[in-house]
């Protein structure tokens, strides 16, 4: 995971002309690669900053009832010994008596001095040196170049030998890590520069800017500035500090003296700068951050659209990516669902993916509650014996259609329901669109004709444009109100109605071909998609529609083998709510990489696209997509003749 708090820079020791543990923590602004689409994040803030060593030493806070002495543990003989040598740049870097900013100065040693290093402290931030003139001391590592790795060294035990100061009697002190913060004119980088702080200089807070990134301080003796808020560590309550601030010192001192705790105080939190590289797609109707990534993390908060990201971490197959938001909370979102702004492929690798396991379906209630699947399981009754493509026209789904009659449904009217794979134009609109040829399938004729025969909303039923259906989608988020597919329906859909009722109640249809679950293997818990899958089916018998459930095409990558699951359960629904099922599955495995495009996702498609994914000739039945548009075309002529008809 990167760490929080920007860290100090080693260039910037060679242009300021101070020591490595004064270097003043300067933002440095995100270098961004060309975004996919036209949005460009707004940085916020906008400031520039340094590079920064890898590593950044963290120095272990301790309090000394009294001046702190060393207490080192003679190792044994012969100790390891690394060489070493001064790297800041061109400027010295001080040796000291003990680790830690405040330990006594013993020498000033200038860049590029051999040393050979003898001991770290516990969390190697800290080398103990050996100095050409025979001085041993410390130094910090991140200012070293070292000729092998430091873990070889000598831990050195030192209990209470690290030198921080205590808590100040003022309202704030410059932070552990803080060595070397400017103290400016104005809350400006670019602003003059009246003093170089030390690490845990007491501060009085008397001002802060507009956005808390920056506080005016009194020092004890370099007078009146502004700092960078991040590098301080604050014990008074800042939301009763005033923007801008007064300029009454000796006033501001004194009321802040009077808070002297008489226990160490714990630091107010200031918010770290957020650097958006990434936002929420839209369309996507928000996003979920996780505590962890996969859909085994804790639900932690909901994005909404649009919201902006900083992406600081992923796991090796870019599924997740660790994000802070705007309010700093960290977390793990799907990577779907994320418009970035930078190569992910430049983000370290923080995390490993697990996944929530499938919760047991319960059996099929007697009172006709929510069914569950039946006995029989995917691999008997799915691999060993493959279904048709069309099963399950029972009289049930004319039951379901004669209620659909009387509630004002139309019989030559049928509706569309899924993600990108549905809502492309090359699925069935090149039927609407009279660009189409049945080949050697004449017999499915009256069937176009018959749907193709009153507009559903903007079209014939073809090649209307659903409000169900829209890249991304999941079983979630064609139940979730608010959604609409690129905002078409804004206008159409009442306050508190979901997608599907909205497409329901405004189209009327007496049949829906639903497919979905794709994105559901990536987005939400197989739990949470059979749940909803089960309202999705319910809904729509309610309304008098018939629901054919399609299976979903496989995934060739990592989470292929889920798929096997969810056509499970997608095919124990069909059966247990005793509605058709479309094995859209079954029809693709004979196909050239199961009839999956290069993304190993999608449907692949015939030479010349949309023209040709609605010509059924041999040659174009080798593709996905003209093999959907034919089933799809078949499931409504089977549904036709056997129940509308």
């Amino acid at each position: 995971m990167l760490p929080i708090g920007l860290v100090l820079s080693m260039t910037a020791v060679g242009c300021s002309g101070v020591l490595p543990e004064d270097v003043t923590p300067t933002p440095v602004p995100l270098t961004l690669a060309a975004p996919s689409a036209t949005w460009t994040p707004a940085l916020s803030p906008t400031v520039t900053e340094t590079p920064t060593p890898s590593a950044t030493p963290t120095a272990t806070l301790f309090t000394p009832s009294a001046t702190p002495s060393v207490a080192v543990t003679p190792t044994s003989t012969p100790t390891p010994v690394i060489g070493a040598r001064v790297n800041t740049g061109g400027v010295g870097l001080r040796l000291r008596a003990v680790p830690g900013s405040s330990g006594e100065i013993l020498d000033l040693l200038d860049d590029g001095t051999r040393l050979q290093a003898t001991g770290r402290t516990p969390d190697g931030s800290w080398l103990r040196v050996v100095t050409p003139q025979g001085l041993v001391g410390w130094m910090m590592t991140s200012y070293l170049a070292l000729d092998d790795v430091p873990d070889s060294l000598v831990t050195v035990d030192l209990a209470g030998a690290v030198a921080e100061a205590p808590p100040p009697s003022t309202g704030a002190r410059v932070a552990a890590d803080g060595a070397g913060l400017r103290l400016h004119q104005q809350p400006d980088e670019l602003s003059p520069v009246e003093a170089s702080l030390d690490a845990l200089d007491p501060l009085a807070i008397m001002g802060q800017s507009a956005d808390g990134l920056w506080l005016r301080v009194a020092t004890e003796a370099d007078g009146v500035g502004w700092v960078w808020a991040e590098y301080v560590d604050v014990f008074v309550d800042l939301r009763a500090v005033p923007v801008g601030g007064g300029d009454n010192v000796s006033a501001t001192l004194a009321a802040q003296a009077l808070i002297t705790p008489t226990t160490p105080p714990t630091a107010v939190a200031v918010l770290r700068p957020f650097y958006p590289n990434a936002r929420v797609q839209e369309g996507r109707g928000g996003l979920r951050v996780r505590s962890s990534p996969g859909t085994a993390g804790a639900e932690l908060v909901r994005l909404t659209e649009l919201a902006e990201l900083e992406i600081i971490g992923r796991t090796a197959d870019n599924a997740w990516l660790e994000v802070v938001t705007p309010e700093r909370n960290s977390g793990w979102v799907w990577a779907g669902y994320v418009q970035a702004a930078i190569d992910l492929n430049t983000v370290p690798v923080s995390g490993v993916a697990a996944d929530a396991p499938p919760v047991a379906v319960a059996a099929v209630p007697a009172d006709g509650g929510l069914p569950g699947p039946p006995p029989a399981i995917y691999e008997d009754v799915y691999i060993r014996a493959p279904l048709p493509v069309i099963s399950g026209v029972s009289d049930h789904a004319r039951a379901i259609f004669r209620q659909g009659q009387s509630l004002g449904n139309r019989a030559n009217v049928f509706s569309k329901v899924g993600d990108s794979i549905t809502a492309v134009d090359w699925f069935l609109y090149p039927l609407g669109w009279d660009v189409y040829d049945l080949a050697g399938h004449p017999e499915l004729a009256p069937a176009v004709s018959y749907f193709s025969g009153a507009t559903a909303r903007d079209g014939n039923s073809f090649a209307n444009e659903s409000l169900a259906a829209y890249p991304w989608w999941t079983t979630e988020t064609v139940l979730t109100p608010g959604q609409s597919p690129g905002g078409i329906g804004a206008g159409l859909c009442q306050p508190g109605e979901s997608p599907l009722a909205c497409e329901y109640r405004v189209v009327r249809p007496a049949v829906a071909l639903i497919m979905l679950g794709t994105n559901d293997i990536h987005l939400i818990s197989f739990a949470e998609f059979q749940r909803n899958l089960r309202q999705i089916v319910q809904l729509s018998i309610d309304r008098g529609v018939i629901p054919v459930l399609s299976t979903i095409p496989d995934q060739l990558n990592a989470r292929g083998g889920d798929v096997r699951l969810y056509n499970e359960f997608i095919i124990n629904t069909a059966r247990a709510f005793d509605v058709p099922l479309w094995d859209y599955w079954g029809a693709m495995r004979g196909l050239s990489n199961y009839g999956l495009s290069e993304d190993g996702v999608h449907p692949s498609l015939a030479p010349g696209e949309t023209r040709s994914a609605a010509v059924f000739t041999p040659e174009n039945l080798y593709y996905g997509y003209t093999v959907r548009n034919l089933t799809a075309l078949q499931v409504l002529d089977a549904v036709w003749r056997q129940v509308l008809n």
